[in-house]
């Protein structure tokens, strides 16, 4: 059974409205309990509109991240319930954000630009290749010059 069909994930959030609980929703949908606590989380987090926006790609503010992070590393807050008050949807984005912040700090934290990286060509290299063609050629042309003079000296003796 894929985990990730929207027909196991709304059977496990109208299971969740009913009061049960990750590991019974594991073993009833043949899930792991990872991926029950996941939905658990998101459940909890988004209530009844957990299904609806799991499509949806959501992006938070700086501001959330980092009220989000330093209560969970103050030890104000469980993970869980930080991601029921600010509601955010993934244990596991909560999760990417503390190491994040321990590794960088707050700079670990802002969004970084998505994509490949634009380069552009700088004109110094365009044009110090042209100078470099443009002495080449000089240089062929005054050998095949000098060639040619030496060809029409042999032939002359």
């Amino acid at each position: 059974m894929n985990v990730d069909s929207k027909s196991v994930r709304g059977q496990a959030f109208s299971l969740f409205a009913q009061g049960y609980g990750y590991k019974y929703v594991a073993r009833v949908l043949d899930m792991s309990v990872y991926s029950a606590k996941e939905y658990y989380y998101t459940y909890r987090s988004q209530g009844s509109q957990a299904e609806h926006n799991m499509s949806k790609q959501q992006t938070y503010s700086l501001e959330t991240k980092l009220q989000a992070v330093l209560a969970v590393i103050d030890n104000e807050e469980s993970k869980a319930s930080v991601l029921e008050r600010l509601h955010i949807r993934s244990m596991t984005s909560l999760k990417s954000w503390i190491r994040a912040y321990k590794q960088h700090g707050v700079a670990g934290l802002e969004p970084r630009a998505a994509g490949r990286p634009q380069g552009s060509k700088s004109q110094a290299t365009d044009t110090s290749e042209h100078d470099e063609l443009i002495a080449r050629i000089e240089y062929l042309e005054a050998e095949n010059a000098y060639l040619k003079k030496l060809q029409a000296l042999k032939a002359s003796r």
